[in-house]
């Protein structure tokens, strides 16, 4: 088992090594990943070198302190859920908004063996010079993404995650959504 916790250690969670390894280790420089972490108070200059992230199914994560810290918010009426640790503004993960798609964009700084993740396998949402927008590794990404929910469906494990009530299959907690000011505000600062 990986460990992983919040930065302050009120929210601890276990990571199983299976997950870990069929997990795409990447680093994200798109806006809403950087908002994210400007929106929960994590404005760390390091985020303009984007977020890195471990893509997981989120059966082999467990919460096993402090789930009563876990927070969660949108950056529109319509976007992904951001978990994140209401006790010290720690960004947790991304998830769909629905529990259909076993899938979490875990932030790879709550994992405490960084040297468990590997190295970076790809970048996306890299602004080029042009102002285009460029991927490296993306084929990697989308494969991995379905590969791993996929077996989550095989498996009868899509229901299997610390996110989402399993019976109602709503959020484990309710979302709260940034108003349009604040995340002008978060936008214009990125």
């Amino acid at each position: 088992m990986t460990s992983l916790r919040c930065q302050c250690g009120a929210l601890r969670g276990t990571l199983a090594e299976k997950t870990v390894k069929s997990g795409t280790h990447l680093t994200c420089h798109c806006r809403d990943c950087r908002a994210f972490q400007v929106a929960v108070g994590r404005d760390d200059p390091g985020a303009s070198d984007g977020v890195r992230i471990l893509q997981i199914g989120p059966a082999g994560l467990e919460i096993t302190e402090g789930s009563e810290h876990l927070a969660a918010l949108r950056l529109s009426p319509r976007g992904p859920l951001r978990f994140y640790a209401a006790c010290c503004g720690t960004p947790i993960a991304t998830t769909p908004s629905k529990l259909s798609l076993p899938f979490a964009g875990l932030i790879a700084e709550i994992i405490e063996d960084q040297n468990a993740l590997g190295r970076v396998r790809a970048e996306v949402n890299v602004t080029a010079l042009d102002g285009k927008v460029k991927h490296k590794g993306m084929g990697r990404v989308v494969r991995a993404l379905f590969a791993n929910a996929g077996a989550a469906i095989i498996k009868g494990e899509r229901k299997k995650t610390p996110f989402f009530d399993a019976d109602t299959g709503q959020p484990v907690v309710e979302p709260v959504v940034i108003d349009k000011a604040r995340k002008a505000e978060i936008y214009a600062g990125l």
